[in-house]
């Protein structure tokens, strides 16, 4: 559900069967949801349109909006760039497990719960 915090009004954001437990809302009102019991990351229009459907290998341990609308996920071992039709742009490697993202003014700031190493 989505509220409008100017005036209250809500609205269904998503379809049922897909159960959230990451989201990121765009600028433009769009939702980027990660549906990670079945490793799945889609994105919605603003009218609770499916946009796309991405399957990952790996679970998806956080995500993070940039400023031009790129998701990034933390896989664990990886951090994976999708962009606007849910395609891998992007993966940097070489994390033990990648577990936090944010965004910092144009920066993507890693952590990595296994070694305490922030990249």
């Amino acid at each position: 559900m989505s509220i409008d915090p100017r005036d209250g009004s809500s609205r269904r954001l998503l379809a049922p069967k897909v159960i959230p437990n990451l989201i990121q809302i765009t600028g433009e009102g769009d939702a980027w949801v990660v549906d990670d019991s079945r490793r799945r990351v889609i994105p919605f229009d603003p009218d609770g349109d499916r946009a796309a459907d991405a399957a990952r290998d790996s679970p998806i341990a956080a995500m993070a909006l940039d400023a031009i609308g790129n998701l990034w996920l933390a896989e664990g071992s990886a951090v994976v760039r999708l962009n606007e039709a849910a395609e891998v742009t992007t993966e940097i490697g070489g994390f033990t497990n990648a577990s936090r993202l944010h965004i910092c003014g144009p920066w993507l700031v890693v952590s990595d719960s296994d070694t305490g190493d922030i990249a």
